[in-house]
């Protein structure tokens, strides 16, 4: 690329971020990181006039907001747009959470799964597609399939297996930490490791029986394991602590949507039963971490590799991993040395309060990809 066009891109990019911060009226992101994120330039997939709307970013945000859970939802169309076609019957909340789950995978996962060696190429992240409504749908709305036209700008493609979560006698959290026998496993890396190394990340759907599905996301830090490309060589979480590095650029970019982006809470777990009764003193952790099975770190190899190939080797009844928590405060300091102190902390308090195992095999597939959707619960909506 040329000189004058990158020039010419990084001022785009800052010119839209400005734009973006604007219209969504927020002063989270300062002036500082916006000078961060032009120092570090356009990263994306695709040419820049392809993420260029006519409307305001804010009221693009808003108008995908509406469908809301108990609306006609549908994915898209699976010729014309890469999306999977799955539509929710008005009345889908109501259902059961194991009709919910038979509903997702018998017609959104496995009439979409991707055949042998026909696995779509890794895309890379798309940090310019963070700037249009995905982060407001993200945080908003509560639905189990993407709204059309939905692009996933990072973590784009994925694995997916049905799930279930046995608590330990004495877990102290309620709601679904009590167990969740409906549940689905999206693993993914949050871009192609040929580009920024091996970053994995697990998403996490609980069905409920008449209630929305609660949701959770976990990494291992926001830039990866470089090149180890084992995807159970690290523990994941739903909190990493930031860095100062080419991951401040998405940073910054989540901070316009919450004032702590590299933070999921988890009370929304805890208010509801898996049978969708509601928990009258609802207790939650502040932090999770999903403890990979010893036995899979050592079978998985640390070389390049498809880590979609490698998940899909998993039979059923696998445990994937041991989850433990802790309900100790969240402490940060403008000092990384003293933040770090802090998680050891955290972590060191932590104990056991599950397991996860697959109740299926880990299927690529259109919906896993495109399809299917997480939303996030973010600090302020605690």
């Amino acid at each position: 690329m040329a000189v004058s066009t990158v020039a010419s891109t990084r001022f785009t990019f800052f010119t839209r971020l400005t734009f973006f911060t604007r219209f969504t009226s927020s002063n989270r992101v300062t002036l500082g990181l916006l000078a961060a994120l032009f120092s570090l330039g356009a990263e994306c997939s695709e040419p820049l006039e392809h993420h260029t709307g006519s409307e305001p970013l804010q009221e693009v945000a808003q108008s995908n907001i509406g469908s809301g859970h108990g609306a006609h939802v549908s994915a898209g169309d699976s010729k014309g747009s890469g999306q999977p076609s799955l539509s929710l019957p008005a009345d889908y909340e109501s259902w059961s959470a194991a009709a919910k789950l038979d509903h997702l995978w018998l017609n959104g996962v496995l009439p979409s799964q991707f055949r042998d060696q026909e696995l779509p190429v890794l895309k890379s992240i798309d940090v310019l597609g963070l700037l249009n409504s995905i982060l407001w749908t993200k945080v908003r709305l509560e639905t189990d399939v993407a709204p059309m036209g939905y692009q996933k700008p990072i973590h784009p493609n994925a694995v997916l297996a049905k799930v279930r979560f046995a608590p330990v006698a004495d877990s102290p959290y309620t709601g679904l930490f009590q167990g969740s026998d409906q549940g689905l496993l999206r693993l993914s890396v949050t871009g192609n490791p040929a580009d920024r190394g091996f970053a994995p990340g697990l998403a996490w759907k609980l069905l409920l029986d008449g209630q929305p599905s609660k949701n959770l996301a976990a990494l291992y830090t926001l830039t990866g394991q470089g090149d180890n490309y084992n995807f159970f060589a690290n523990e994941l979480s739903q909190y990493v602590l930031p860095e100062l590095n080419k991951s401040l650029a998405i940073s910054a970019i989540f901070s316009a949507v919450t004032s702590k982006p590299t933070l999921l809470l988890m009370t929304d777990m805890a208010r509801f039963n898996q049978d969708g009764s509601a928990v009258p003193a609802p207790k939650a952790p502040t932090q999770i971490y999903f403890v990979p099975n010893a036995e899979l770190r050592n079978r998985f190899q640390s070389e390049p590799h498809d880590f979609r190939e490698a998940l899909m080797g998993i039979p059923p009844g696998s445990k994937l991993y041991d989850v433990f928590a802790t309900e100790m405060p969240i402490k940060t300091s403008l000092r990384p040395s003293v933040s770090q102190e802090h998680a050891l902390e955290r972590r060191a308090s932590a104990v056991k309060i599950g397991e996860m195992t697959t109740v299926s095999a880990f299927i690529a597939s259109e919906f896993g990809d495109s399809g299917i959707f997480f939303k996030h619960q973010r600090y302020e909506d605690r």
